[in-house]
């Protein structure tokens, strides 16, 4: 398609900018600085980058492991001699609808807007997030383990835009497009760096224990939240002094 749209469709209207007045990796590289220098002098968003590190190294393997521990576990319902193959399929199709359906309802019950809204949003998810993944490994009941997953999926997909708006409120516009980088590259460093990590304690001790580990790697989130939980209470009872 890109060959035949060459000639179909070629650029005419385009002026290049001259070489030498090109600065390109200069104004990549100012922005970069400048987003980094934003972020470390808001220790907000130095939480919220440090937050997003350890929920890409827990998504990795969950997302991978997940499906292997339900094999591993359980046998599938024989209603309508539906295969496994059948059954994931049907979990995947869930999740998408429901996930669609859960994030309108978010936006219209809750007013992310509203300063600390987010942060117990978010709070809250993250404690349902790291304790369905810790009944997930533990538990030996079929119907039980798919719930955990489908909410699990179903708070992430609701949870995104509620992070988006937070980043929104404390970044200024000029920083926004960088600061929302390193967001993502966090999430991607986790996922690189740990997520192997687990899947080593997958192929050494169990897939169990990889799973249980992927609650613990929620638990510094948790903390985190509390911590900014409580500075902005402090915060608040300064202010109404």
């Amino acid at each position: 398609m890109a060959v035949v749209l060459v000639f179909v469709m070629p650029e005419r209207g385009f002026t290049p900018t001259p070489r030498s007045e090109r600065q390109t990796w200069s104004s990549m590289k100012t922005t970069l600085s400048s987003g980094i220098t934003a972020v470390r002098m808001h220790h907000v968003l130095m939480a919220v980058i440090a937050i997003e590190l350890f929920y890409g190294a827990s998504s990795e393997p969950f997302d991978r492991l997940w499906e292997k521990h339900m094999l591993d576990s359980f046998a599938f319902p024989a209603i309508w001699n539906l295969n496994f193959v059948v059954w994931f399929g049907i979990i995947e199709v869930i999740v998408l609808v429901f996930g669609i359906g859960a994030t309108a309802l978010l936006r219209r019950a809750v007013d992310v807007d509203l300063a600390g809204v987010p942060l117990r949003i978010l709070t809250g998810a993250n404690g349902l997030t790291m304790g369905a993944a810790l009944v997930f490994a533990l538990s030996g009941n079929f119907a039980l383990s798919v719930s955990m997953v489908l909410l699990t999926a179903l708070v992430r997909s609701a949870t995104g835009p509620v992070v988006d708006a937070w980043l929104n409120q404390m970044v200024e516009s000029r920083y926004k497009a960088t600061v929302f980088s390193l967001h993502s590259q966090s999430n991607a460093f986790g996922q690189v760096v740990l997520g192997p990590v687990m899947g080593g304690i997958a192929i050494l001790t169990s897939v169990r224990a990889a799973l249980i580990g992927v609650a613990v790697l929620l638990v510094p989130p948790q903390g985190i939240y509390a911590w900014l939980g409580l500075r902005r209470s402090e915060g608040d009872s300064e202010k109404q002094k």
